[in-house]
């Protein structure tokens, strides 16, 4: 299959969500239609494009939204710019929030609050996955030996001929 690859444009008279604001090797911009364009600084970023950098390509697009939010991308990355990437706005009302953390800094100022015994207990620390709250190879993490100093001391008497 043969691509169209173009240096501007985008897919038809949709109106940009985003631009390009740093760029670094080769960048692709791949159109829902099949069609391909290079990117570089300040070319716009439409809604449905796959952006794949290549092994040497980086890129940051700044979005169109009230925030100005960036996505930084680095090589080898193929990110289709849909709804889930640029339209995540963030939440207008914090009134739940902001008279929770009240209450908290009050009680820390008063001295009724003590913070590392109030909460529940994370996930993390000795008791999460294996010894010293280290997954175990099991369950995806990386396994390693632990050594329990006791003070015993031994003479070696296999392989250590002198």
């Amino acid at each position: 299959m043969a691509d169209n690859v173009s240096g501007t444009g985008g897919p038809g008279s949709a109106a940009p969500v985003g631009k390009v604001f740093v760029i670094f090797g080769e960048v692709k911009a791949i159109a829902p239609d099949g069609t391909v364009r290079l990117l570089a600084p300040n070319n716009p970023v439409f809604a449905d494009e796959r952006v794949v950098t290549g092994g040497d390509g980086r890129i940051s697009i700044t979005f169109n939204d009230t925030e100005q939010t960036v996505l930084t991308l680095g090589r080898s990355t193929d990110v289709v710019i849909n709804e889930d990437v640029y339209g995540q706005e963030p939440p207008d009302d914090f009134s739940d929030v902001a008279g929770e953390v009240a209450d908290i800094q009050q009680a820390l100022e008063e001295g009724d609050f003590d913070p590392t015994t109030e909460f529940e207990p994370t996930a993390a620390g000795p008791a999460a996955g294996g010894p010293g709250g280290v997954a175990s190879a099991r369950d995806g993490g990386a396994s390693y030996p632990v050594f329990i100093l006791t003070g015993e001391e031994v003479i070696p008497d296999s392989g250590a001929e002198t």
